[in-house]
């Protein structure tokens, strides 16, 4: 086993074995976090793989050009002082594991960076996927990255989720703990609801059909319970980034021409393929 590797700021890490498969790095059974007499949550891998193209660059504070990497039995470990209650705990979290893939590259001759590949596989019948391109990066120094973040833009993207519990997992809590002030918050979640699905009608048609508008509205109207796939896709062939939103920033979005100047060539499409529950 080696261990204390700093590797994740101050956290102890440890990895029971280190291996090579082809191309590949292998670290299995990746342990970080405080111990079980420390309190907290500790991180746990069952297996995380990586391979790269310029992977040491990474030691001068700077991505490789190429990274792949491939992690399975992802869980948390509460760390509650009691031996027996941690043991059980881990045993449960062991089973419910998240796995996922990555893959992005970067042509340091045209500048773009492909995602070419996410993958999460959330415990149940949820998952998250994504493929996007960048245009406009250099990531060939830390000068150079900070001078192309206002020249960075998205000209593709696509966001797959599959949500059987996994919206109310993540994104409740922190959404109705914004939005809703607890009162009576049935209501005020229906009424919130009412803006937003009259916000999406105003939506642009030049950059929102009529298929996307009324998937949104779907979507809110399943709110907090949505079920089943959402896919947002993004097409920009001029990029959509930063510089478009200076405007906004600095004048606000209706001195800067509205939602439909900032959105101008640029498309964004909804589907919803919900599920509805049988009745009992």
């Amino acid at each position: 086993m080696v261990e204390g590797v700093q590797a994740l700021g101050d956290m102890p890490l440890t990895v029971q074995e280190f291996t090579t498969e082809g191309e590949w790095c292998v670290a299995t059974d990746l342990r970080a976090g405080p111990q079980d007499t420390e309190g907290g949550f500790a991180l746990a891998v069952k297996r995380f793989a990586w391979r790269g193209t310029g992977l040491e660059s990474l030691a001068e504070g700077l991505p490789p050009r190429a990274l792949d990497l491939d992690v399975r039995g992802l869980h948390m470990l509460p760390q509650t002082g009691d031996p027996l209650l941690s043991w059980m705990l881990a045993a449960q979290a062991r089973a419910n594991g998240t796995d996922g893939t990555l893959s992005v590259r970067w042509d340091s001759l045209t500048g773009q960076i492909s995602l070419t590949a996410l993958e999460i596989d959330f415990p149940g019948d949820n998952a998250v996927s994504a493929t996007a391109t960048l245009t406009g990066a250099d990531l060939s120094s830390q000068d150079a990255i900070v001078a192309s973040l206002g020249r960075m833009a998205v000209t593709q993207m696509t966001l797959s989720v599959t949500t059987h519990g996994l919206f109310e997992s993540f994104l409740l809590f922190p959404l109705a703990q914004v939005v809703l002030a607890g009162a009576e918050p049935q209501a005020e979640a229906e009424e919130v609801k009412r803006v937003a699905r009259s916000f999406a009608t105003d939506l642009p048609p030049s950059s929102f059909d009529a298929a996307t508008i009324a998937a949104l509205d779907h979507l809110v109207a399943d709110l907090p319970n949505p079920a089943g796939r959402i896919v947002l896709t993004v097409t920009a062939p001029e990029g959509f980034g930063p510089a478009r939103l200076m405007s906004v920033v600095a004048m606000g979005l209706e001195r800067a021409g509205g939602i439909e100047s900032v959105l101008d060539g640029v498309r964004v499409g909804v589907a919803y393929h919900a599920e509805t529950e049988a009745p009992e």
